[in-house]
């Protein structure tokens, strides 16, 4: 424990231990003020955070990112993701990055959801080359065509909902 005397921290500071302040929940409620403030602080440490009006950011969550009980996005990681070309569930989402990042702890869960552009951004970050983002499954098998074939063509998105004919069938 640091000697909080010396530093000429406030007296509300009980003491400093590897770092993290312990504080009285008065003390603290009264540095932060309100949830808002709270997200804002944590948020300009370089974390990466769900939206605020998202179920997931609670003071439990934002503490817990604090002080690393909580698996930790940092802001300069994550990626911008391209527009999805299928749509995946939240929940199909979250257990993508549960699956990625193994036993740590998120601090949310399907009861506490984070926005669904957070969880694309994450994802994304994680898997660029996921079929979400692409459009193709890592099954799909590839095909090769010449490129002087493909000039004399109208072109299609393939992937548009508007499906005519396939020529290659599984």
């Amino acid at each position: 424990m640091e000697n909080i005397q010396n530093r000429n921290w406030p007296s509300f500071i009980i003491s400093i231990k590897n770092g993290q302040a312990v504080m009285t929940q008065k003390a603290a409620n009264a540095i932060c003020g309100s949830k808002e403030n709270f997200y804002r602080l944590v948020e300009e440490e370089g974390y990466f955070l769900p939206s605020l009006k998202s179920r997931a950011i609670t003071n439990d969550y934002l503490q817990g990112i604090l002080t690393g009980r909580y698996f930790q996005f940092l802001r300069n990681q994550i990626q911008n993701p391209p527009a999805v070309k299928k749509e995946w569930s939240k929940i199909d989402l979250l257990a993508f990055i549960q699956g990625r990042i193994g036993q740590n702890d998120l601090g949310f869960g399907p009861e506490k959801m984070p926005d669904r552009a957070f969880l694309q951004k994450v994802t994304y970050s994680l898997d660029p080359n996921l079929e979400i983002f692409t459009g193709v499954r890592a099954e799909e098998p590839l095909i090769r065509l010449p490129a002087s074939f493909l000039e004399r063509l109208n072109f299609f998105d393939p992937y548009n909902q508007n499906k005519g004919n396939v020529a290659f069938k599984k």
